[in-house]
C-alpha cells in the first residue's frame, strides 16, 4: 500500500513539472504516465552521469516528485479531476488492497527469475545498475535498464527489495497509458466540436471497452515481465503522435511529452527504437497541416520538434553506450543488420524464414482472433480521413521492420537453440498485436464519434449509458481484485511450478541460515539437480542474491544428455565434491547417486533431494536434511 501511494503521487508530482501539451487542460493522465518516464530516465541520468548511488538517485527523483505536487496544485484543479481515471483506478486499488490486507506476490517466470526481476532486486541490494555483484541474466548483452530501474523504484526509496512493491509498477504504468487514452480522446473529440460532456462519456467508454476486451492486457498484469511495459510505452508515444495529427495542441510541448515518453520506452527494451519511423510519420504529418505558414516555419518548426522528441532518446542512448561500449547483439540492432545484410545468409534461412513466419500467422490467428478482426474492421473504415492513413501507415512501418528485426535476430543473434525452437513467438507478437487492438478501437471512436455526437441523443439513452458505464466499471473493479488475487494465489499457474518455486525459496532460506550459523559452509557451493533446465538453481540464486553464490553448473553426466548437461567423468566429478563446501543436492539421477554412493556415510541418499551433503573427515559427506 505505501509503494502504491508513494508511486501514485510521486508520477503526478513529476510529470507535474512539464506544461500541459494542451491549452486550458489539465493533462492530468498524460502527466502522470510522463511522470513514470522522467521516474525511470532521471534515476538512470543521476546514476550514470551525475555517478549518484542508486538509492540515492531514487530518493531524489521521489523528493522531486513530491515537490511537484505544487505547481500542479496551485493549477486548483476543479472537483471534477478527481473522477479521471488516473485517480480513480489507483484509489480503487488501494481501497481492494486494504480490505485484502495487502498485496503479495510470488515470481515464477523464468526471465522473472533470471533477468527482469533478478536485475530489480540485485541493483536494489547492491546500490548499483551494473557491477560483478549485481545479477542479471542479458545485461551482458547490452539490454537497456529501464524496466529493472521502474522495479527498483520503490524497493530503493524504502529500502530493500520487496516484489509486491514491485508489481505496482506495471499497474501504474497501465493506469498512465488508460490516463493518457481518455485525456487524447477527449481533446481530440472536443476539437471537432464534441461538446465536454459527450466527449468524457465517449472516452470513459471506450477506456472501459478497451480494459473489458483486455485490448491492452489486464489492469493489473500479473507478472513483471518486460512485454507489458513495452506496449503501455509504444502505445503512448503513437496516442501522442496521434494527438499531434489532429491538431488543437501546443506542438512543442507536445514534442517534449514525446520525447520524454520515448526516451523511457527505449530504455524499457531498444526495440521501441523501432518506432522512430513510425513517429516520424505522425509528426511530419502534423507539421504538414501547417504549411500554409510557409516553408521557412516548416523548416524550424521541424527541426524543433525532432530535437525535442530524439533529444533525450539520444542522451539515454549515448550514455548506455559509454556504460557498455560494446553491448552485444540483444543492445546492438545495428551490428545485427550488418551481420546479416553484408554476410551470406547461414544454410537453412529460407527454412527459418517459413517457420518463423509461419508461426507468427499461426499465433495471429490463434490469439484473440475475433477483436482482431475488429480492430482491422476498424482501422479500415477509418482510412478515408488522414488520421486513419497515418495511424495505419505508422503501424505498418513499426510492424514490418520489427518483425524482419527478430527474423534477423534468429539468424545472428540468438543461440542454435532458438533456431531449432524459436524464440518466445507469442510474447514477441504480442507487443505489436495489442498496438493493432488499441488502436482498431481508437480509432473509430476518434473518427466517428464527432458524427455520432452531432445527432440528438434521446433522453432514454442517458440511463442506458449510465447503466452501461457502471456495468463496465464495476466490471473492471472485479477484474482487479482478481488480477491481485492472482499474484498471490497464482492460480493460473500449475501447481507443481508454484510448488517448485516455493520448495525452492524455503530451501535456500534454510541454506542462508546454515551459512550464516557456519560461514565457511557457503564459500563453494555445489548445486546438483540432475537431468533438469536449471529452474530449481535459478530460483536458489534469485532468493540468495547478495547472500550466497550459486555456481552455473548444476547438472552432470559423462555423455552430453541435453542443452543443459555438463560433461564431467567419475573421477572429475568427486574431484569436484570434494572442492565444495557445501553439496546442495536438489535431484539425483543413477549415475549421479552411484558417484556419491561411497562418500556418503548412512543411506540418506535418494533422488528426489532436498538435503544437504556437509563435508566431514577426508572426503566423507554427512546428510543433513533440509526444510521444504
Amino acid at each position: 500500500m505505501s509503494a502504491l501511494l508513494l508511486c501514485l503521487a510521486a508520477f503526478f508530482g513529476l510529470g507535474g513539472w512539464l506544461p500541459s501539451p494542451v491549452a486550458g487542460r489539465l493533462w492530468l493522465g498524460g502527466r502522470f504516465f510522463a511522470g513514470w518516464a522522467l521516474m525511470e530516465t532521471g534515476i538512470y541520468l543521476l546514476h550514470f552521469v551525475a555517478q549518484m548511488p542508486l538509492g540515492l538517485s531514487a530518493r531524489a527523483m521521489a523528493v522531486v516528485g513530491l515537490a511537484g505536487l505544487v505547481p500542479l496544485l496551485r493549477r486548483r484543479p476543479p472537483p471534477a479531476a478527481l473522477l479521471h481515471p488516473a485517480v480513480l483506478m489507483p484509489l480503487a486499488a488501494a481501497l481492494i488492497l486494504a480490505v485484502r490486507g495487502g498485496l503479495t506476490y510470488e515470481p515464477l517466470a523464468w526471465d522473472e527469475l533470471s533477468n527482469w526481476a533478478a536485475w530489480a532486486r540485485s541493483a536494489t541490494l547492491a546500490d548499483r545498475l551494473v557491477g560483478p555483484e549485481v545479477r542479471h541474466g542479458l545485461a551482458g548483452f547490452g539490454y537497456t535498464p529501464g524496466w529493472a530501474l521502474s522495479l527498483a523504484f520503490p524497493g530503493l526509496v524504502f529500502g530493500g527489495f520487496d516484489e509486491a512493491r514491485a508489481a505496482v509498477i506495471p499497474f501504474l504504468m497501465h493506469v498512465g497509458l488508460l490516463g493518457l487514452l481518455f485525456d487524447a480522446v477527449e481533446h481530440m473529440l472536443s476539437v471537432r466540436g464534441v461538446d465536454e460532456r459527450r466527449s468524457r462519456i465517449m472516452a470513459a467508454a471506450l477506456m472501459l471497452l478497451a480494459l473489458a476486451a483486455e485490448a491492452t492486457w489486464r489492469l493489473a498484469p500479473t507478472n513483471l515481465l518486460i512485454e507489458k511495459p513495452q506496449i503501455f510505452a509504444m502505445a503512448g508515444c503513437l496516442l501522442l503522435g496521434l494527438t499531434a495529427v489532429t491538431g488543437g495542441t501546443r506542438p512543442r510541448l507536445l514534442a517534449l511529452h514525446l520525447g520524454v515518453l520515448f526516451a523511457a520506452a527505449y530504455l524499457v527494451k531498444v526495440s521501441c527504437l523501432g518506432l522512430g519511423g513510425s513517429l516520424a510519420i505522425l509528426m511530419a504529418g502534423a507539421l504538414w497541416a501547417e504549411r500554409r505558414l510557409g516553408w521557412r516555419h516548416l523548416a524550424v518548426e521541424g527541426g524543433l520538434r525532432a530535437l525535442l522528441v530524439l533529444g533525450p532518446v539520444l542522451v539515454c542512448y549515448g550514455v548506455w553506450r559509454l556504460v557498455f561500449s560494446e553491448p552485444g547483439c540483444l543492445g546492438n540492432p545495428v551490428q545485427v543488420f550488418t551481420e546479416v545484410v553484408a554476410g551470406p545468409l547461414p544454410q537453412g534461412a529460407d527454412e527459418l524464414f517459413r517457420r518463423f513466419f509461419g508461426a507468427v500467422l499461426a499465433y495471429v490467428g490463434a490469439y484473440k482472433l475475433p477483436l482482431t478482426v475488429l480492430s482491422l474492421a476498424g482501422l479500415a473504415a477509418c482510412l478515408h480521413d488522414r488520421r486513419g492513413v497515418l495511424i495505419v501507415l505508422a503501424l505498418v512501418g513499426f510492424i514490418a521492420p520489427y518483425f524482419l528485426a527478430l527474423y534477423a535476430y534468429h539468424l545472428s543473434c540468438f543461440s542454435g537453440y532458438y533456431w531449432q525452437e524459436l524464440n518466445s513467438i507469442d510474447r514477441f507478437t504480442r507487443v505489436p498485436l495489442r498496438l493493432v487492438h488499441l488502436f482498431g478501437l481508437t480509432l473509430p471512436v476518434v473518427v466517428w464519434g464527432p458524427v455520432l455526437a452531432r445527432r440528438p441523443w434521446p433522453g432514454a439513452l442517458r440511463p442506458v449509458i449510465l447503466a452501461g458505464l457502471s456495468g463496465l466499471a464495476l466490471l473492471a473493479g472485479w477484474r482487479l481484485s482478481q488480477d491481485f488475487r492472482a499474484m498471490a494465489t497464482r492460480f493460473n499457474e500449475s501447481a507443481e511450478q508454484v510448488e517448485t518455486v516455493r520448495t525452492m525459496r524455503t530451501q535456500t532460506e534454510a541454506v542462508l541460515r546454515l551459512a550464516v550459523e557456519r560461514p565457511g559452509l557457503g564459500a563453494n557451493v555445489q548445486m546438483l539437480a540432475q537431468g533438469t533446465q536449471g529452474y530449481e538453481r535459478l530460483i536458489a540464486d534469485y532468493f540468495a542474491a547478495g547472500r550466497l553464490v550459486i555456481p552455473h553448473r548444476w547438472s552432470f553426466a559423462p555423455e552430453q544428455r541435453d542443452a543443459w548437461t555438463f560433461i564431467e567423468d567419475e573421477a572429475g566429478m568427486r574431484r569436484r565434491l570434494a572442492e565444495a563446501s557445501l553439496v546442495w543436492v536438489v535431484r539425483l539421477d543413477p549415475w549421479m547417486s552411484s558417484v556419491l554412493a561411497p562418500l556418503v556415510d548412512g543411506l540418506c541418499l535418494r533422488e528426489s533431494g532436498g538435503y544437504l551433503l556437509v563435508p566431514v573427515a577426508g572426503d566423507r559427506l554427512r546428510c543433513t536434511p533440509l526444510a521444504g
